[in-house]
């Protein structure tokens, strides 16, 4: 490559129907968002040139990404567009520039839905405009050839009908008979893959298709204040991080540290009132040097100290709104970190809408949420809240969608609803009642019955019998108990009877009594 005058202008000899005649502020959204969004990026690939920039480090860059999305059909990260462009640019003096120049473009970087459809709208209409000063050129061009021949016209007419078709791209969606065969080869290709993100409790994921859910999918799990829906999200969380996925634990009320100790607990079987004292323990399997777990066909499964399978990230309450994730989301992506799944604990704690009904707006965060796990194709679990009747559903049944807090709208986006269930006595001795409220993929509306373990915060299925057993065993304790209570309560009130009769014989005034009658006598 020649050297550069200006780098800073595009290459005046390359061939170019029109460029954008915006500023290079705007330019540099455009291309920051076609690096960094997916949908801006497919629904922006036919409507942008690389030659529509005027920047010579946009229009490098662009090349690479389109030549890299059309053969992977990922978007390339950072680390690859550099090394491309230092490749490419290898000895030019003009390369110092275009680094410069590259982190400005990410920094640049807008996320949201409101910048993605108004940067798509001015592409587009850019697009359109060109399509049709071409295709009238083009037309006129054929009409001065042989404007009395009807095939001219027609022409004519497939060339502006043509332009006025340029538009946002689509996915066009699946052909259901001419697709049949791809889509059967999908599910094979799935089934062998096992990308499916279970819960551990396998009543609940050998009654989903495929064993588990899927990318791009959403649940929630709801239970009272004190049960353990965060705990719960934590064990599903680190479920999967055995299984070779990437997750994200977004909290907007617990701290960082706490959902780290927690995750101890869970992944290494440390106590969690007494993690200092087990650490040594807890660093052996963090660090790769024991086994933290094993498969769910028995392989054994260690950590690599170099790539953490897990991110924590706290914000603050209701500080943090879809677009904050997203935001958040690219930068993970911009360090190499790409989750397969996301917790966000929870959505009742993120920011609402402004000027709008809390029911409405958590319906809407809940709604947008699931759209951003399909977009950035990851699996989402977060927690619902249930309303005040909660606790007393609880003490013979179970939580269902009539008592989600604010709304039971919070529900329809997602695909699978399961609630935790517990009364005193059930909270006594570390037992409770797991409820498939709602299923997309699999049976719903049935029980199954769970183990709270104290110390590890291990979530677990528990057999009906012997939750049966157990909560008989505890009935029986307390029945025992009570009797032992009251045994000794009454021997201690007949202790009292006969201590209050001595006393009464022998207090002061009887027997001076007594001494005056013998007196007396």
């Amino acid at each position: 490559m020649a050297e550069l005058d200006d780098p800073t202008l595009a290459d005046p000899d390359a061939e170019s129907e029109a460029r954008y005649d915006w500023d290079e502020d705007f330019q540099r959204h455009i291309i920051s968002m076609l690096l960094l969004d997916r949908q801006f990026l497919l629904q922006g690939m036919d409507l942008v040139k690389s030659t529509y920039f005027t920047n010579r480090v946009h229009v490098k860059a662009c090349e690479v990404l389109f030549k890299y999305f059309e053969r992977y059909k990922s978007q390339p990260d950072r680390t690859i567009i550099t090394q491309e462009i230092k490749d490419d640019l290898k000895g030019d003096k003009a390369l110092p520039y275009y680094m410069g120049e590259l982190n400005a473009i990410y920094d640049y970087f807008l996320p949201g839905m409101d910048a993605r459809d108004y940067l798509t709208d001015k592409i587009a209409y850019f697009a359109k405009i060109q399509a049709l000063r071409k295709a009238f050129n083009d037309s006129l061009e054929e009409v001065n050839k042989d404007p009395e021949n009807p095939v001219t016209w027609d022409k004519v007419y497939h060339t502006l009908q043509q332009a006025m078709l340029v538009d946002r791209s689509f996915d066009i969606g699946t052909n259901y008979l001419k697709d049949a065969e791809p889509r059967y080869e999908r599910m094979a290709e799935e089934e062998a893959s096992g990308d499916v993100f279970p819960l551990g409790i396998p009543s609940v994921d050998q009654e989903l298709k495929g064993g588990g859910y899927r990318r791009g999918q959403s649940i929630a799990i709801m239970a009272d204040s004190g049960v353990g829906k965060s705990v719960m999200l934590a064990c599903i969380l680190a479920h999967n991080s055995l299984r070779d996925k990437k997750c994200l634990y977004i909290s907007c009320e617990n701290d960082e540290d706490e959902i780290a100790d927690r995750l101890d607990a869970i992944l290494t079987g440390a106590p969690i009132q007494k993690l200092y004292d087990y650490k040594e323990d807890v660093f052996d399997k963090l660090e790769g040097k024991v086994a933290v777990g094993q498969k769910d066909d028995g392989e054994p499964v260690y950590f690599d100290p170099e790539e953490s399978p897990i991110i924590i990230k706290k914000f603050p309450q209701k500080s943090a709104d879809v677009n904050t994730i997203r935001a958040y989301l690219i930068q993970l992506k911009m360090r190499g970190f790409k989750p397969d799944m996301v917790v966000v604990d929870y959505v009742g704690e993120m920011k609402d809408y402004p000027g709008v009904k809390t029911y409405e707006s958590r319906e809407q965060l809940v709604d947008e949420m699931t759209g951003l796990a399909s977009e950035e194709d990851f699996f989402m679990a977060t927690a619902l809240q249930p309303n005040r009747a909660g606790k007393e559903v609880q003490e013979a049944g179970h939580l269902s969608q009539d008592n989600i807090a604010d709304s039971f709208g919070q529900m329809r986006p997602l695909f699978g609803c399961i609630t935790l269930n517990q009364n005193d006595r059930e909270s006594a001795i570390g037992v409770g009642r797991g409820w498939v409220e709602k299923q997309r993929n699999g049976r719903k509306h049935y029980q199954f019955y769970l183990n709270f373990d104290k110390n590890t915060l291990k979530i677990t299925e528990l057999g009906k019998e012997t939750y049966k057993d157990r909560m008989s065993s505890h009935n029986e304790k307390v029945v025992a108990e009570v009797e032992t209570d009251l045994i000794q309560d009454q021997q201690a009130s007949a202790e009292d009877i006969n201590i209050d009769s001595i006393s009464k014989e022998f207090s002061p005034d009887n027997l001076e009594s007594d001494g005056e009658d013998t007196q007396n006598d």
